[in-house]
């Protein structure tokens, strides 16, 4: 996310938030990798925990250089913008936490020859790699 914030610098939307847009991939794959093994709510929490973590970060860090460069007033600001940002950047990460999901329940054809006719059918109609090799 620093990155991230790095690249938008000079962008009139806060560095934050733009941070928390940019690093939408990071956020799919969270999902993904939790909704691998648990249910669709995880890999949708696991992209809101990712998204709140990196968000904090970056406001933190810009909140604290603003309080040493231009003051608390200035400070004080961004402490509201990241909360009134915040639940947008959960939603923004729950949505990619199910995209992740999405993703991770695509079917992928491994080996063998799959049944077309619906999505996601474990019918195989070919031969496999370890059905060739028992003689079957």
């Amino acid at each position: 996310m620093m990155a991230g914030g790095y690249l938008a610098q000079n962008v009139d939307l806060p560095i934050p938030v733009v941070a928390a847009i940019l690093c939408a991939p990071g956020y799919v794959l969270a999902g993904w990798s939790v909704a691998r093994r648990h249910s669709a709510e995880a890999a949708a929490w696991a992209g809101a925990a990712a998204a709140v973590t990196g968000f904090t970060m970056v406001a933190l860090e810009y909140i604290v250089g603003t309080a040493i460069i231009v003051g608390a007033d200035m400070s004080g600001r961004y402490v509201v913008l990241g909360l009134k940002a915040l639940p947008v950047v959960v939603l923004w990460g729950a949505l990619c936490g199910v995209i992740g999901l999405a993703l991770a329940r695509l079917p992928i054809r491994r080996t063998g020859r799959y049944d077309t006719a619906r999505i996601g059918s474990p019918v195989r109609t070919g031969p496999t790699y370890w059905s060739r090799r028992a003689g079957r």
